[in-house]
């Protein structure tokens, strides 16, 4: 894994309204996250599998597992 995303880059990134593409590589996203993305109030069926879709593209990070040190910002 190369990239970790933060919730708002993933709720852009399946919106498509990220400003650049991503740079190829290999994401994570922490579980934080995933709680985050899955439990929007009113979150549609189409939306929520479109979004367990994305989550099986990325590897899914457990509390702790990515000190602040290792984290890239991309711009």
């Amino acid at each position: 894994m190369k990239f970790v995303l933060d919730t708002n880059t993933a709720i852009y990134l399946l919106g498509g309204k990220l400003a650049a593409p991503l740079p190829a590589g290999h994401y994570g996203l922490s579980v934080i996250s995933e709680i985050e993305l899955l439990s929007y109030p009113s979150l549609s069926m189409e939306e929520e599998g479109v979004i367990r879709t994305f989550l099986t593209s990325v590897q899914c990070l457990p509390l702790g597992a990515v000190p602040s040190r290792y984290v890239g910002q991309i711009a």
